[in-house]
């Protein structure tokens, strides 16, 4: 891997003289933990299925997996304002404004039901999008709520306008500053985005949240999930991430986020430890996991067509079985014997007429033709005969005019006729049948009548044949028609018939279904490559994580540890944190899971965790943790003030050895922070309302 090509230069351009910038410090850490980049990763994942890397990453597109970036991010989230405006039954006007900064703060007050939880939940509803515990009552009286917060990035001012709480509305707007908010005019301020209804107003915070703090929508397979219950993909942003920001009794049996999703609170777990590629990695499992899905409904499907079809061709075979031993009885009845042999007697019929048919064809074909050689025969005696007898005639006659205009042909061309031989009528030459010999005329004309004698034999013979043709067509189709008609007259008798015409037609049916249905193809064998190249992106994916978690593992542990014998947990030897986002505590030599500690020890094991996670991520040089943290009722976990105030204290001076740390909790022990926090950062009332 070249160090360079994974650099993101910050420095201008022009520039000589290369200084690391942070980014660059992260890349080289990152290197020097051997975490590969998506190239790598891409390549990898191709050499060990045999495909090119342009395949490997058309199969991620189609799954909508994109490798992002490894380098961990720097997170910053801490509240600044938070202003609510409403109106209570009876008219009277609800108001609370309150200032935040970097520290512990404490929302107080010695009764119950007052408004400490619903204060908390004030900055929880525009920073997560909607409250998660906010009492119903209270959440009518709200029309307005104002909350500035800064990402690292930028200042951020979200407004929630709930006058009408079937059409909610909210406004993003941006500036570089946290004083900008306050100093610039709306308009020139950035707008983000604004919403409408709860749907789009929850999508746009996702957006916003997300996108600021470099956190990527994590997947997670649920088993049983879809509407087919065959399992389904379930996508978790921002909603889902807070549950490690508001560290709430609703989630006490989990030491890391609210969500009890399998799988989901240990994903949260790697994301805000900044283990790379963790989102990835559960979107290819979750890719992984759809293929399966399909493929494991194409198989059910593709056997259970099998079997429909394999239990169909059965019955379809044993009915035709039975429709054929069926039809053989009927043929062996009586009526139907005797309607087997008419009906062989009416197809010897049927021959016979057709092939009489066909010979009177063939004898009309011959008798037009001795009939057109009859008349050619007679028309040649005829033409020779008269030839002849005109050249007697007119070789006698003498010519004085024109045949014509009856004019005198005069003596000139008599004299030329004579001498000359021109004919004197057309003054043409005369032919010399005058001089033809009579014996040969004769011999001609003898054979030309010989010829038409022949002819006409032949076509009387020819004639002969065709009406003796014609006869036996006659009598064929007599013979035809006859063994028609007793076909029909024994088949309209015999209700036996009718039966086997039924038979048949069955039989038909059934032998067409099961040509038309064959056997189906095998698919079990099938291989897909895309599947395989999946697994070898989430192999190379999982020993990245693996690889990268296991160091931080084990320096979390102890920083947990620590922290956690700092909070109070008594008795504490050592602390085992999972991948799986649980963690297992000994105390006092006894192994124990996270559910079976004390409610007290557990809320310091869970801020011991987060806390632990900003001071790891400190000293790596990012922070994984948005640095914000939630706590309600923080006073109903422990036993004692004693205890209480112990916890208070050490998250107090937690907070300010790291800069970073902004807590805000509630309790109804005053006496918990008293004395531990400085005033102005304890929020209480000394009527009987907080607001």
């Amino acid at each position: 891997m070249q160090q360079q090509q994974l650099f993101c230069t910050d420095q201008p351009a022009g520039m000589t003289a290369h200084v690391p910038t942070p980014r660059q410090q992260q890349w080289a850490a990152a290197l020097a933990a051997g975490v590969p980049a998506p190239s790598e990763i891409i390549t990898a994942a191709a050499e060990c299925t045999g495909h090119s890397n342009e395949e490997v990453e058309a199969v991620l597109r189609q799954t909508g997996v994109q490798l992002s970036s490894p380098l961990a991010a720097s997170r910053h989230l801490h509240l600044g304002r938070v202003s609510v405006d409403g109106i209570k039954p009876g008219g009277e006007i609800l108001t609370w404004h309150q200032e935040f900064t970097i520290g512990v703060w404490a929302i107080t007050h010695p009764a119950n039901n007052v408004g400490k939880t619903s204060c908390l939940e004030f900055a929880v509803w525009p920073l997560r999008g909607a409250p998660r515990q906010l009492p119903e009552d209270v959440r009518t009286w709200v029309h307005r709520i104002e909350a500035d917060v800064s990402t690292g990035h930028r200042a951020l001012r979200i407004v929630l306008d709930t006058a009408d709480p079937r059409r909610p509305r909210c406004t993003i707007r941006a500036c570089a500053t946290p004083e900008e908010l306050d100093d610039l005019p709306d308009n020139t301020q950035q707008l983000l985005g604004t919403a409408t209804g709860q749907a789009e107003i929850t999508a746009l915070i996702d957006a916003v949240m997300r996108g600021d703090l470099g956190l990527e929508p994590t997947m997670v397979w649920g088993e049983t999930a879809g509407d087919d219950g065959e399992g389904a993909a379930h996508t978790h942003g921002w909603a889902s991430y807070f549950g490690a920001l508001y560290l709430n009794l609703g989630g006490a049996n989990l030491l890391f986020g609210d969500v009890t999703t399998a799988g989901l609170p240990g994903q949260l777990l790697e994301l805000f430890i900044d283990v790379p590629y963790t989102a990835t990695l559960s979107r290819v499992e979750v890719a992984i996991r759809q293929r399966e899905k399909q493929d494991r409904l194409a198989r059910r499907r593709a056997e259970e067509t099998a079997r429909t079809r394999s239990n169909e061709r059965a019955q379809w075979e044993r009915e035709l079985r039975t429709q054929r031993r069926a039809a053989a009885e009927l043929r062996r009845q009586d009526p139907l014997i005797q309607l087997a042999s008419r009906r062989d007697k009416q197809q010897e019929a049927t021959q016979a007429w057709k092939a009489a048919i066909r010979q009177v064809e063939r004898a009309t074909e011959a008798a037009d033709l001795a009939k057109e050689t009859r008349l050619h025969a007679k028309a040649r005696h005829l033409d020779a005969l008269e030839t002849h007898r005109a050249q007697q005639i007119m070789g006698l006659a003498e010519i004085n005019c024109c045949g014509r205009c009856q004019r005198d042909l005069g003596p000139e061309r008599k004299k030329n006729e004579l001498t000359d031989g021109i004919c004197r009528s057309c003054t043409r030459p005369l032919p010399e049948a005058d001089n033809a010999d009579p014996r040969a005329v004769e011999a001609e004309l003898a054979d030309l009548a010989r010829q038409l004698a022949r002819a006409e034999e032949d076509e009387k013979q020819v004639s002969n044949a065709l009406t003796q043709a014609r006869r036996k067509e006659f009598r064929t189709r007599q013979a035809h028609l006859k063994a028609t008609q007793l076909v029909q007259q024994t088949a309209s008798a015999s209700q036996l018939h009718t039966q086997l015409s039924q038979t048949e037609k069955t039989i038909a049916t059934l032998e067409g279904k099961l040509e038309a249905t064959g056997p189906q193809p095998s698919t079990s064998g099938h291989h897909n490559p895309d599947a395989a190249i999946l697994q070898s992106v989430h192999k190379q994916l999982l020993q990245c994580v693996e690889r990268s978690g296991s160091a931080l593992f084990a320096e979390l542990d102890q920083e947990i540890r620590d922290l956690a014998a700092r909070f109070g947990v008594a008795n504490l030897n050592s602390v085992q944190l999972h991948r799986t986002g649980r963690i297992t505590a000994v105390k006092a030599g006894v192994r124990m899971s996270f559910s079976r500690l004390p409610p007290g020890d557990r809320l310091r094991m869970r801020l011991a965790t987060v806390i632990a996670l900003l001071r790891v991520g400190s000293r790596r040089g990012t922070i994984g943790h948005p640095g914000l943290l939630l706590v309600d009722a923080i006073g109903t976990a422990e036993t004692t003030i004693d205890d209480g105030r112990r916890l208070v204290s050490e998250l107090h001076a937690v907070a300010q050895e790291m800069t970073r740390l902004q807590i805000v909790l509630t309790t109804a022990q005053p006496a918990m922070v008293d004395g531990i926090l400085p005033t102005e950062r304890i929020i209480t009332s000394p009527h009987s309302h907080l607001f």
